[in-house]
């Protein structure tokens, strides 16, 4: 996950105090105590009679409607839709998830997916023994299969993090699916652990999991998936208006509140750049897709 962002809406009890710079500086200690204990980042937004509603980040008007990528977030959508197919019986959770996945990357590769010219089927990429995943590994970060994000934090050294410094290299390209799942580091022809041990967090899980949500939808590309369509009607009606899915594109290009890097990761210094690296326009952000591409309001957040 490149960035987690958070939205603290605070409201001012005293319309008699109008002084932005010291609630900013009060604020500022809060977030940086929180942002230092869970390892995020936060956009925080104040509402004060006479002084509207405003971000500090950003400086630009914020409302209930502002809308955050929320990164990791996803998953939680995905392993809902997972579960609603469990529920109904179309799946289960100790099936074996090559089947299912390695039909929806034929179809995929026959639409000229990149990054498949030299494989086709999940054993492919991580080896034989891929084919004792099932569908509960996945969802429990237990299938071996390596993550495409190599953020590597060190107690000895600099935090590294080479895929990180290639998007922000390259800020327009969206990762497809399929070039995340074969890149040389993740389609290493064996997988980092015996199916169903340990815990070993990897997106590409969740990417896969997305394959599987599109199989089942009857759509071949991915991309036209709706994220949405295997959850319940009930609360689709409540968050329909409040959400978007950044399969391609940047944040920026959804509309969303300018988010930040401030992590240390390749030699990046938070205490000489507090501010961080601004993110909005940077298509990685969104790469694991079904795994990382949720867009929407805090209130939809609440609501799920």
């Amino acid at each position: 996950m490149l960035l987690a962002v958070l939205c603290c809406s605070l409201a001012t009890a005293n319309p008699l105090d109008d002084s932005l710079t010291a609630l900013k500086k009060d604020v500022q200690a809060i977030v940086d105590t929180s942002s230092a204990k869970y390892n995020c980042s936060f956009s925080v937004a104040v509402k004060n009679p006479g002084l509207g509603l405003l971000s500090f980040s950003s400086g630009k008007d914020v409302n209930v409607d502002s809308r955050f990528a929320w990164g990791s977030i996803t998953k939680m959508w995905t392993g809902a839709s997972i579960m609603q197919l469990v529920a109904s019986g179309d799946l289960e959770l100790e099936q074996k998830i090559a089947p299912i996945v390695d039909d929806q990357l034929k179809a995929m590769k026959a639409a000229g997916f990149p990054g498949m010219t030299n494989w086709s089927t999940l054993e492919d990429l991580y080896g034989p023994e891929v084919g004792n995943v099932t569908l509960h590994n996945l969802l429990h970060m237990q299938s071996g299969i390596p993550d495409f994000d190599t953020a590597n934090p060190s107690r000895t050294g600099p935090d590294l993090d080479p895929f990180r410094a290639t998007v922000y290299a390259n800020p327009k390209q969206s990762w497809a699916e399929t070039t995340l799942m074969s890149e040389p580091w993740v389609a290493k022809g064996k997988l980092e652990s015996v199916p169903g041990t340990g815990f070993h967090y990897s997106t590409t899980n969740f990417g896969i999991l997305g394959l599987i949500l599109a199989k089942h939808s009857g759509q071949s590309d991915y991309r036209q998936f709706n994220q949405s369509s295997f959850l319940p009607a009930s609360l689709l009606a409540l968050v329909s208006k409040k959400i978007d899915w950044g399969v391609v594109g940047s944040p920026q290009d959804h509309g969303v509140i300018e988010g930040f890097d401030r992590t240390d990761y390749n030699g990046q210094d938070p205490k000489k750049n507090p501010a961080g690296i601004s993110v909005v326009d940077v298509g990685g952000v969104f790469a694991g897709w079904s795994g990382a591409d949720f867009v929407g309001t805090p209130s939809a957040v609440a609501e799920m």
